[in-house]
């Protein structure tokens, strides 16, 4: 990406004397993405959602995953997505940021290995012990302890390709999605030769707004829109959102580009809890 492309969006709720809060944005598919000049995806929707219920202006602001936190902390931004694999975060407010209490929504990921050759956990826990493969631009791979020691990685396109990788030993495990990892391992037709090793700790998408940039804003704003996404979701707004793009089988659970034969549809959970 040459640079950032900032869009703003507003509408007949919008008041013409209030700033546009300026949302940080993981260019990806499908959370978001630019379509016809316009962005759309997850994340994009469901804070469109909100803001558009607290009748407040926004604009979209693409950057590279590592550099949304640290857009928060120093208040290029105003928010963004925060990602935790904590089952139910609490609330976190620092002098820098204040992360939401009710999530967009929560999945999970699963380990696999062969049948033949069963693997312990703690062999995968040890260091250097066991090659991992994973899905490129996996969350896992930024949250899970499993996967510090990144020299035992082995990133792939597709998931099948992981797949393949397992049954000619060229890795020992795979972790990803289920609804990525059982599909593509039917349609390698080796099902019955993977064993499911361990389900990974759910991964939670959460708002984070910065206190750098909102100031005293900050606990009101945050306040206001957990309590529209908390309507929204009583109303089946999110759920609906997310299966509008669970649609797109041609993507993954992370957004890379699969064949069309060998997809499967998105199964997040917008639960409240």
């Amino acid at each position: 990406m040459a640079g950032l492309l900032l869009l703003s969006c507003q509408g007949s709720f919008a008041s013409p004397a209030q700033t546009p809060l300026v949302v940080g944005v993981y260019e990806s598919r499908p959370w978001a993405y630019l379509e016809r000049g316009k962005y759309r995806g997850i994340h994009v929707d469901i804070f469109k959602a909100v803001l558009q219920r607290m009748g407040h202006r926004y604009s979209f602001r693409p950057m590279p995953l590592k550099r949304l936190n640290d857009g928060i902390t120093a208040g290029r931004i105003d928010a963004s997505v925060y990602l935790s694999t904590v089952d139910k975060p609490q609330r976190s407010d620092t002098a820098y940021l204040l992360i939401g209490e009710t999530p967009f929504y929560r999945s999970n990921d699963i380990l696999i290995t062969l049948r033949s050759e069963p693997t312990a956990l703690a062999e995968i826990e040890h260091p250097n012990s066991k090659r991992i493969g994973i899905l490129r631009h996996s969350p896992t791979v930024r949250t899970s302890p499993l996967f510090r020691n990144f020299s035992r990685l082995y990133q792939y396109n597709k998931m099948l390709y992981a797949i393949k990788a397992l049954m000619s030993r060229r890795i020992d495990v795979v972790a990803g999605h289920p609804d990525m990892l059982l599909p593509a391992a039917a349609e390698l037709f080796v099902a019955h030769h993977i064993s499911i090793l361990k389900s990974l700790p759910a991964f939670t998408i959460l708002p984070v707004f910065s206190r750098v940039s909102l100031g005293a804003k900050t606990s009101a704003m945050a306040e206001e829109f957990n309590s529209h996404l908390l309507q929204l979701k009583s109303e089946g707004a999110i759920a609906s959102i997310i299966s509008t793009y669970s649609q797109l089988c041609y993507f993954d659970s992370y957004g890379a580009v699969l064949e069309e034969r060998a997809c499967a549809r998105h199964r997040f959970s917008p639960e409240i809890y």
